[in-house]
């Protein structure tokens, strides 16, 4: 099982995984997103529509209910 250090929380409601898209930005705070530091690691696996994951950093007004695809095949390729 790989560890995740961080899970990153767009405006738009998705998980992301760190430079793992082509959705990710340098500036989190600036564009508005959130993030989970050293979150469980299973963590990102049970983010979804009925578990959705509040951001604890950054934008606390976010959260992600579904985990975006190119982050998750990124995560299993390792």
């Amino acid at each position: 099982m790989s560890l995740i250090d961080r899970i990153l929380i767009s405006p738009g409601g998705y998980a992301h995984l760190p430079r793992s898209c082509v959705h990710y930005v340098d500036d989190l705070r600036a564009a508005g997103w959130g993030w989970i530091n050293e979150p469980d690691p299973v963590y990102w696996d049970r983010i979804a529509a009925d578990n959705p994951a509040p951001a604890t950093n950054g934008n606390l007004g976010l959260t992600a209910d579904r985990r975006c695809t190119h982050c998750e095949n990124a995560f299993r390729a390792v």
